[in-house]
């Protein structure tokens, strides 16, 4: 059965759409990883080679969330759009994800 995401979730990939300045490539990448898991699902296709860093990182940063339901990403990404957008604080979930993204992009 395909999932379809909220309407809560459709106006936070609004919000980030339209965020006039990128507020750092980690809370980016957690962005397009929830948003990719929620319309998508698990990781699908192959990975990326090593001569497509940026591809293979976010792959393997959406391969975080495999496994997870398609309606707990929805709400973390609306929880993640709500960062971005507001600055509200990243829920527990969230943050372990961040983690994970800061380690794969060498920043931690």
């Amino acid at each position: 059965m395909t999932y379809t995401p909220t309407p809560a979730f459709l106006t936070a990939k609004a919000n980030v759409d339209d965020l006039k300045e990128t507020k750092g490539h980690d809370l980016m990448l957690l962005a397009y990883t929830l948003f990719k898991h929620t319309t998508i699902g698990d990781t699908q296709g192959t990975r990326p080679g090593m001569f497509s860093p940026k591809e293979r990182k976010k792959f393997d940063a959406w391969g975080f969330t495999d496994g997870m339901t398609q309606e707990k990403t929805d709400e973390l990404y609306i929880n993640c759009s709500n960062h971005l957008v507001r600055d509200e604080p990243l829920v527990e979930e969230n943050q372990a994800l961040l983690k994970k993204i800061r380690e794969l992009l060498g920043m931690e």
